[in-house]
């Protein structure tokens, strides 16, 4: 076996098997290099499908230490970097881009005049065999090299042996940050790692303690007949993404949207007081930070003569069933159990003291800083009185609508 194909057969035997791109794409550099090619940079990128996110991209160099690697957000194939750049070429022919400098010039290319400037001399971007244009355009590797006169007939030799080969693996990297991109995005990070690590069977479930919110939009039902369900979408998608970041800042999980509704959890990890209470903290910081980004938002939306938007958000903590619920083929992961219905019916209460924020006896007395009685109440649904609370760091009150 002559020294490349002992890399070729590294990509498909063991490289494939490496637990992240990066390390694929460092080792498989320096390999290259130990066979006589004189990269200098090597770049792997792939398309990810997700409403969000383009693609990711990997870039190895030889002067520095490590693998940097990044997901880059769908706004980006709208800036004049990506516009102006030979994956934009490629993206829309399906075709190499090759810019060997001093020959043929940088083609206008500001990555390709970057890299002349560094000294470099040659730089080659290619797809994928099979690439369709438009259809996963940006799966791609790219070598660079800063030797005199650029890469040689015998280095091309060795690029178009290996490139079928590191797509082969590619493919697999790329399909699995498409998977767990997927999941992330419509199930939770840690609900996705749950379902990826084999936890999908209809009867997966466990007990475990957490801090229910429960967050609802005001006036929705008003909002749907005042504008187009177009302007409604975007509202809630608005009204979303400021809670949505809190909550995940704060190490939260958002398990389903119902409606103009939010439900998420925050576990605690341990049955201790000591997690509760980490877990209460991170809710009402993620609720009241939530809020700030909505009062945000409604600057914007006043400014374009748009009404503004609230919400109404309760806290409980309690024990749940974390699990798998459905059948017949369609599943959801979310939470169930009376601390789940304490949560909403405590959110409904909002309304009537026109509260922002409620919670429940048991949130208070696991929360470390001090709430608020609101008195006690009736719940629909569940027997006895029960008494609310309200932070005291948010003295703005709901609305009437």
């Amino acid at each position: 076996m002559s020294p490349l194909e002992t890399v070729i057969d590294w990509i498909l035997r063991e490289g494939r098997n490496l637990p992240d791109t990066g390390g694929f794409l460092a080792t498989l550099a320096q390999r290259l290099r130990a066979v006589g090619l004189p990269v200098d940079r090597m770049t792997l990128g792939s398309e990810i499908l997700h409403p969000d996110l383009a693609g990711a991209m990997w870039i190895w160099r030889a002067d520095r230490d490590g693998v940097e690697s990044y997901r880059v957000g769908r706004e980006v194939l709208d800036s004049g970097a990506y516009l102006d750049s030979p994956l934009a070429v490629l993206d829309t022919t399906g075709q190499a881009v090759r810019v060997t400098v001093g020959q043929t010039g940088d083609r206008g290319f500001p990555i390709v005049a970057e890299w002349a400037a560094e000294g470099g001399t040659d730089y080659w971007l290619l797809p994928f065999p099979g690439l369709t244009p438009g259809i996963l355009g940006a799966n791609n590797v790219s070598f660079a090299t800063k030797a005199p006169g650029g890469f040689s007939s015998d280095h091309e030799r060795i690029i178009d042996r290996v490139v079928p080969a590191i797509g082969a693996v590619a493919d697999l990297f790329t399909g699995w940050a498409t998977s767990t991109a997927l999941l992330d995005t419509y199930v939770g990070p840690a609900t996705g790692a749950k379902i990826l690590s084999g936890g999908f069977t209809a009867d997966n479930r466990e007990r475990i303690e957490a801090v229910i919110l429960f967050a609802d939009m005001r006036d929705f039902a008003g909002l749907t007949e005042r504008v187009p369900a177009e302007a409604v979408h975007d509202t809630l998608n608005a009204f979303f993404t400021c809670l949505v970041r809190a909550v995940h800042d704060q190490g939260g999980e958002v398990l389903s949207f119902m409606g103009d509704g939010l439900l998420a959890i925050f576990v605690a990890e341990e049955a201790t007081a000591d997690a509760a209470e980490d877990a209460a903290a991170r809710a009402l910081i993620a609720s009241h930070e939530g809020f700030v980004a909505i009062d945000a938002l409604n600057l914007d939306r006043q400014a374009r003569g748009d009404g503004p938007i609230d919400a109404g958000v309760s806290l409980h903590v309690g024990q749940v069933l974390y699990g798998n619920l459905g059948g017949a083929g369609r599943y959801g992961y979310t939470v169930i159990g009376s601390a789940v219905n304490r949560a909403a019916r405590i959110e409904r209460l909002c309304r009537t003291l026109r509260q922002r924020i409620l919670t429940t006896t048991e949130f208070a007395q696991a929360c470390p800083v001090r709430l608020d009685r609101l008195g006690v109440h009736r719940l629909r649904g569940i027997a006895g009185d029960h008494a609310v609370f309200a932070p005291r760091f948010d003295e703005r009150v709901l609305g009437n609508g």
